[in-house]
């Protein structure tokens, strides 16, 4: 069940989530919000958001993403504990961010990436 202030329980047959202003609750409480859901996610909308950094490892129990996007923030560093777990990956948004340099191996945790808009 997906729980946000807002909204009543749903069941998780959600696929696409846009988390809009509420990624510091995301952050916060990912296991109350997403009561071990968030493997069922798809697509993961973090666009727009003002983020400056992913913490290591935040997107590890999201197994089935497939869509990240994390355009229009204020990333600027990228290591690749940013990216594990999502071993499923295929699409990941990254433009307009404020990233001047990726590590070599920023990617070893998405063997399925296929397309990555910088």
């Amino acid at each position: 069940m997906i729980k946000l202030s807002n909204f009543e329980e749903l069941p998780v047959i959600l696929n696409t989530l846009g988390v809009g202003d509420r990624y510091e609750e995301l952050l916060q409480r990912k296991e109350v919000i997403f009561d071990d859901s968030e493997e069922n996610l798809i697509s993961l909308d973090l666009s727009e958001l003002k983020l400056k950094d992913l913490p290591p490892k935040i997107f590890d129990s999201f197994t089935q993403l497939k869509v990240l996007n994390l355009s229009q923030n204020e990333l600027s560093d990228i290591t690749k504990e940013s990216f594990a777990g999502l071993t499923e990956l295929e699409q990941l948004f990254l433009f307009v961010n404020k990233i001047k340099h990726l590590p070599e191996d920023v990617f070893t945790n998405t063997p399925n990436l296929t397309q990555l808009d910088f």
